[in-house]
C-alpha cells in the first residue's frame, strides 16, 4: 500500500509539468488563432466561415486549457484536442485552395504548425506526425504554392521548394519526437530515483515497515478523515535474550516474519517500526473502550508524538 501511494505521488509531480506546459502552450495557442483571426478579417474580411474556423479552434485549445488545469482526462483530451486542430486546419486549407481561393496566410501557418505539436509526449505520434506533415506539405506547396502566393517567374520550381519545406518541417517534428523520447527516458529515471529516494525516507530499512514519522503521516491524515481507527502497540517479549543466544542474525529473521505477517493483517491500516522491537500497527476496526479510560485523539497524538 505504501508502495503504491509513493508511486502514485512521485509520479503526479512529473505529470504535473506536462499539464503546466499544456496550459501554457494552449494558452499561447488560443491568443495566436484570436492574432490569426484579426489578420484574416482584414486581409479578406468577416464571413461566418471564418468565425466558424475561428470557434473550431478555440474550442480544442480551452479543452486542453481546462482539462490541464483541473486533470480532467488530460491525456485523452491532449491527443484528440491536437488531432482536432491539426486534421481540421489542414482540410480547411485544402478546401479553400480546391475550391479556387487559397490563402497566402494559410502555407506559412500551416509550417509553424510542429510548434503546436510539442505538447505531443510521445515520440511515436510525433513520428508519425512528422510523415503525415512532410506529405501534406508537400501535395499543398507543390500544386496551390503558386496560385497563394501568385508567382510567376520561370525560374520558379514549386516542386523543389515544397519539397525543401517539407524535409524542414518533419525535420523539426523528428527533432521534437528524438527531445520527448530523452525526456521520457530522463523522466523514468528520475521518477525512480525519487520514488526510492521516498521509501528510504518513509521506511524502517530492516523490516521494509513505515517509521515513525510516515506512521504519523498516516496517522495525521486519518485524524483529517475523521475516520474510526485503533492504534495497537506490539513489544516483544524476550527478544534482547534471543538476539544473545541466537545471534542478531536470528533477530533480524524475527523481526522481518512479524513485519510480514503485520501487513497482511486483516483491518491493517498502516504498520511502523518505532526501534528495536516495538512495533504500531493502526487498524480500521473500531475497538470500543469503557467511557472512564476513553482518551481523546488529540491528547494521544501529543503522547505518541513525545515519545
Amino acid at each position: 500500500m505504501a508502495d503504491v501511494f509513493l508511486k502514485n505521488n512521485s509520479a503526479r509531480s512529473v505529470s504535473d509539468r506536462a499539464q503546466r506546459i499544456a496550459f501554457l502552450v494552449s494558452i499561447a495557442g488560443a491568443f495566436l488563432n484570436t492574432l490569426l483571426f484579426s489578420m484574416y478579417m482584414i486581409n479578406d474580411g468577416l464571413s461566418s466561415l471564418l468565425i466558424t474556423n475561428f470557434l473550431f479552434y478555440m474550442i480544442p485549445l480551452s479543452a486542453i486549457a481546462l482539462s490541464s488545469y483541473h486533470n480532467w482526462n488530460f491525456q485523452m483530451v491532449l491527443d484528440a484536442g491536437i488531432a482536432t486542430v491539426y486534421f481540421y486546419m489542414w482540410g480547411t486549407t485544402f478546401y479553400d485552395a480546391i475550391m479556387g481561393h487559397p490563402s497566402a496566410l494559410s502555407y506559412p501557418t500551416l509550417l509553424f504548425m510542429p510548434f503546436l505539436l510539442i505538447l505531443v509526449t510521445r515520440h511515436q505520434l510525433l513520428i508519425a506526425y512528422a510523415i503525415t506533415q512532410a506529405v501534406l506539405v508537400y501535395a499543398y506547396g507543390a500544386h496551390f504554392m503558386v496560385d497563394a502566393f501568385e508567382l510567376d517567374s520561370p525560374d520558379l520550381n514549386p516542386s523543389m521548394i515544397a519539397i525543401l519545406l517539407a524535409l524542414l518541417s518533419s525535420i523539426t517534428l523528428l527533432t521534437l519526437a528524438i527531445v520527448a523520447y530523452s525526456r521520457q527516458k530522463t523522466d523514468n529515471r528520475l521518477l525512480a530515483l525519487v520514488q526510492e529516494t521516498e521509501r528510504m525516507a518513509a521506511q524502517d530499512p530492516l523490516t521494509e515497515l513505515k517509521n515513525r514519522r510516515a506512521f504519523m503521516e498516516d496517522l495525521e491524515r486519518l485524524r483529517a478523515l475523521k475516520t474510526p481507527f485503533a492504534v495497537a502497540f506490539i513489544d516483544l517479549d524476550r527478544f534482547k535474550p534471543l538476539n544473545d543466544e541466537f545471534g542478531h542474525a536470528a533477530g533480524d529473521e524475527v523481526l522481518k516474519s512479524i513485519a510480514s505477517r503485520l501487513q497482511v493483517a486483516p483491518y491493517m491500516v498502516s504498520a511502523a517500526r518505532l526501534g528495536g522491537g516495538m512495533s504500531l500497527r493502526s487498524s480500521s476496526r473500531t475497538i470500543r473502550t469503557k467511557p472512564k479510560r476513553a482518551k481523546s485523539r488529540t491528547a494521544f497524538m501529543t503522547r505518541l508524538q513525545q515519545k
